[in-house]
């Protein structure tokens, strides 16, 4: 716990240091000051502390955290991510069904065979038919980290 303290108030100046940079940067380039959203700050930190402890990260914050890492805009990481989605939907659809990312886990097209499930409501007997549905199975490194043994 004391080193996940110790990394967010790391990750926390340096976003700090980051802006102030950057606003000296603008002031002295253009000889007139550019919004630095300090708000926007405290909300990316607000993010990467929701991403370092577990709780749930929506799509907008596994954005914004990409594009702090790559030091680019939002726009641009919105579009990275989305390309990165596409290509394992599409390669779960075609070929075998299967997209392994080495380190960090394997996305699997997994067939479900035909069922017959009984309707709780009025008791008649449905007719599921085969599908195929995608799952996810992690790999050895992310396993680790999750459990804090990496």
């Amino acid at each position: 716990m004391y080193a996940l303290l110790i990394a967010l108030r790391n990750c926390f100046f340096a976003l700090l240091a980051w802006s102030y940079k950057q606003l000296q940067w603008d002031f002295l380039l253009k000889n007139s000051l550019r919004y630095v959203p300090i708000v926007g700050i405290m909300s990316m930190c607000a993010i990467l502390f929701n991403f370092l402890t577990g709780t749930k990260v929506n799509k907008a914050d596994l954005i914004a955290v990409v594009a702090a890492r790559l030091k680019t805009t939002q726009k641009s990481a919105a579009l990275a991510l989305d390309a990165v989605l596409e290509s394992i939907q599409e390669g779960l659809i075609s070929g075998d069904g299967e997209v392994r990312l080495v380190g960090f886990g394997t996305f699997v097209a997994q067939s479900v065979r035909a069922k017959r499930v009984r309707n709780p409501q009025n008791g008649k007997i449905i007719e599921v038919p085969a599908t195929r549905r995608p799952r996810f199975r992690p790999g050895a490194k992310l396993s680790q980290a999750v459990s804090g043994k990496a």
